[in-house]
């Protein structure tokens, strides 16, 4: 009975639908090598999700800068459900980093494999040249609900 409450549930809602990325970044930037913590790679990488309407998220990593000062690219890989756009509402958003807020190219290449998965985001504007960590990274998204 469970089941069938909960089969009923979901037609009413729409569909969802699971999605996957999985990455390895390298960190290499205007000729120097970039680390970052596993830490960091995860909480961004679950922020942007959440921006764009993802759902049910489950972030790792492995890598990174680690205890013992152990330093290794981030790999991360993450899952999350995305629902069908039923409605014709859309949120604009926009993404953006500067000198305060580095790590350009880790931000940037999360950002573009998680939009290879959305086919409810459209890239209005973007900004994605990383010549140094420290360099200024933009997008303007719309984002259909």
């Amino acid at each position: 009975m469970k089941t069938t409450a909960l089969f009923l549930a979901l037609i009413v809602s729409g569909s969802v639908f699971a999605k996957n990325i999985s990455f390895t970044y390298f960190g290499n930037e205007g000729g120097n090598q970039s680390y970052y913590a596993c830490s960091y790679a995860e909480d961004q990488t679950q922020s942007y999700l959440e921006m764009v309407g993802a759902t049910n998220i489950d972030v790792r990593c492995s890598g990174g800068i680690s205890g013992g000062w152990s330093m290794q690219p981030v790999s991360v890989r993450a899952s999350y459900d995305i629902a069908e756009v039923t409605g014709t509402s859309v949120e604009s958003v926009e993404i953006k980093g500067d000198y305060s807020n580095p790590a350009c190219g880790l931000n940037v290449r999360i950002i573009k494999e998680i939009l290879k998965t959305m086919t409810n985001v459209e890239v209005l504007k973007k900004d994605d040249s990383c010549a140094f960590a420290t360099s200024n990274y933009y997008f303007k998204l719309n984002i259909a609900h």
